[in-house]
């Protein structure tokens, strides 16, 4: 294994950033807002690392390349290839990128038109001219595998799809869960994997929120193996994570320590303990829900009151986190008609209280900020990284 091509979410510089934080490594090759390239040979990931990868759709190894000419023969022989002797009748599914979907069904016709020539049985679970989901896949795990076809320039490369989110898990978590409030704000579980992600944390370090609310971040980062530590000023936030916790653990029988406790981040004593995480990744307050329809000079007081709150705690906390803590922290930023507002003095301003800016990505594509909104929204998120000096 040493290509491996990411399938990148609805964000592909958000996606390309998490790829890289979570598997330093591993070596960009090409990219396009659909799918990157990664050369693995430095090191060999666990498959199941793909699985916290909050921002790509699928992951595929490489193996093997084809000419248009070459590209029937060369998929029909990678399926039999990837498939053991003993099954009986090959079951598979295939998804292109680079390459109209509509080229599927013609391609999938002559596959099997060659394995009948061959006096291999196979079945193709494709339904029209489309790509395989991920529920596609989960189901085609029990009986066979899944195949990727990118096109880059003239040449197809073909790989086995060896992980997709799993977007049932996501519903669960984020709609089974016991509490769940409107009002604070709804991070998406995909958002709160990629934001750890973007910390570079490994399993078994430590981890704080500061604003915890309903315990998102807490709950992903429970699942990878972190011990994570949250705090919020409001105690009926509180209860509910503490509710949501519970309820991870026993659902998805999780025992990685979580531990939570009442704090207004921006002043006051907390426990020293805090102060020792490897890592703080938040997203705080928001600010009040908005329409799309809201005007500049509605925007322009609430940024004014963010930008204390953020500057009061960011100024409080960064003497007492140690050297080299990292903080991802996902900031609102606002749109009215054509403009942006983001919370850009402060984030000026907190760069002269011992913290620096560590951007994203580099070359071409070099970001300080990552966004995360969607087209409908009026607040979106502006995601940071800063590092304590």
């Amino acid at each position: 294994m040493s290509k491996i091509v990411f399938i990148l979410g609805r964000d592909p510089l958000l996606s390309l950033a998490e790829i890289q934080a979570l598997f330093p490594e591993a070596t960009p090759e090409y990219s396009t807002d659909a799918f990157a390239f990664f050369d693995f040979t430095k090191s060999q990931p666990d498959f199941n690392d793909f699985k916290r990868l909050g921002g790509t759709i699928k992951t595929a190894v490489i193996k093997m390349t084809a000419t248009s000419h070459e590209l029937s023969d060369a998929l029909a022989e990678l399926i039999v290839r990837q498939n053991p002797d003993s099954v009986s009748k090959i079951v598979y599914g295939v998804s292109v990128y680079g390459w109209p979907e509509e080229h599927l069904h013609s391609l999938l016709m002559r596959v099997k038109e060659r394995h009948q020539k061959k006096g291999i049985k196979s079945r193709f679970i494709n339904k029209g001219n489309v790509n395989l989901t991920a529920a596609h896949y989960l189901h085609l795990l029990k009986e066979g595998r899944e195949f990727a076809v990118i096109r880059v320039g003239g040449i197809f490369h073909l790989g086995e799809v060896v992980g997709v989110q799993d977007i049932e898990h996501y519903s669960q978590r984020d709609y089974g869960k016991p509490f769940r409030d409107m009002r604070m704000g709804m991070l998406p579980p995909k958002l709160a994997q990629i934001l750890l992600n973007l910390s570079g944390v490994h399993s078994g370090q430590t981890v704080w929120d500061p604003f915890c609310g309903g315990g998102t971040i807490l709950m992903e980062g429970a699942l990878m193996g972190l011990n994570m530590i949250g705090s919020d000023i409001n105690p009926t936030y509180l209860a509910g994570a503490q509710k949501n916790i519970d309820w991870l653990k026993h659902t998805f029988s999780v025992n990685t320590p979580v531990e939570l406790f009442e704090q207004d981040a921006t002043r006051g004593d907390a426990p020293r303990r805090v102060f020792t995480a490897d890592t703080v990744v938040f997203e705080g307050d928001l600010g009040p829900p908005l329409s799309p329809s809201v005007r500049p000079d509605q925007i322009q007081g609430i940024v004014g009151r963010l930008q204390d709150l953020y500057f009061d705690f960011f100024s409080q906390r960064a003497a007492q986190l140690k050297k080299g803590t990292v903080i991802v922290s996902a900031l609102p930023f606002f749109r009215a008609g054509h403009r942006e507002f983001f919370l850009t003095e402060v984030v000026k301003a907190i760069q002269n209280e011992g913290l620096q800016l560590d951007p994203f990505l580099a070359g071409e594509r070099f970001r300080d900020v990552l966004l995360y909104r969607r087209p409908d929204q009026a607040v979106g998120r502006g995601i940071y990284r800063f590092k304590v000096l």
